[in-house]
């Protein structure tokens, strides 16, 4: 083998190493200005340029902001849960439109987070650290696609249980749990904190979800996870 060989081989070497060490699903953040356009049209709700702007601007912020927490969350989560992700990347469309996040398609709306929005709308201005809460609460939703069918919410007694609680309650449960465990195990009580405030801003069924996990203890819902990732491998 040449030198120059050997050298293309050892960088081939590495960067398949470096590759295989990165976390997986890679998350890439996208700004959604088409999709705001589309949602603005169809839904009447009106957006300002500024946001638009200012979110274009922020956008490596947003996916820096999700980097730096990126292997803890996504490592702990599968070991909480007993299953690991099923995807290696996925898309992360920013909207600024007046739309719910959301796992799939995976949009995470960001308005809350920009100066522009908070001065116009005289709203409070939202910490990256609730991003990251929120991002990672959609993110668990693909962890636990297995379990958004009927033969799951059967073999969960937790569920049945709670059975004439809303469906989307029922949801969220099993997901918050594993979210709950991740930033205590981490002991990261920002997060935790972070969390708390945002299912008490959004209410109705998130709120009552993590009511549930908290009166609950997480280990019941994580037991149930490891236990239906066991029978379903």
């Amino acid at each position: 083998m040449t030198i120059r060989n050997s050298f293309l081989f050892l960088v081939f070497f590495l960067t398949s190493l470096a590759q295989s060490s990165e976390v997986r699903p890679k998350l890439i953040m996208q700004n959604g200005w088409i999709f705001d356009m589309d949602c603005q049209a169809k839904t009447g709700f009106k957006i300002d340029p500024a946001w638009q702007f200012e979110a274009i601007q922020k956008e490596r912020e947003f996916q820096e902001a999700w980097n730096k927490n990126a292997k803890d969350l996504i490592e702990t989560a599968q070991t909480e849960a007993g299953r690991i992700f099923q995807r290696s990347e996925l898309d992360v469309t920013l909207s600024v439109c007046n739309f719910t996040p959301m796992a799939r398609p995976f949009i995470m709306t960001v308005k809350l987070y920009l100066d522009s929005y908070a001065k116009s709308s005289g709203k409070e201005k939202w910490t990256l650290g609730r991003f990251v809460v929120l991002t990672h609460h959609e993110l668990i939703h693909h962890l636990l696609d297995n379990t958004e069918n009927l033969e799951f919410r059967a073999f969960s007694a937790l569920s049945q249980k709670y059975k004439a609680e809303n469906p989307n309650v029922l949801a969220h449960t099993h997901l918050m749990a594993v979210q709950k465990a991740v930033y205590v195990d981490l002991e990261r009580t920002d997060l935790l904190n972070d969390t708390n405030a945002v299912y008490a801003h959004i209410g109705g069924d998130y709120a009552r979800s993590w009511e549930i996990v908290n009166s609950e203890g997480t280990d019941p819902f994580l037991f149930e996870l490891k236990a239906w990732n066991r029978k379903t491998r």
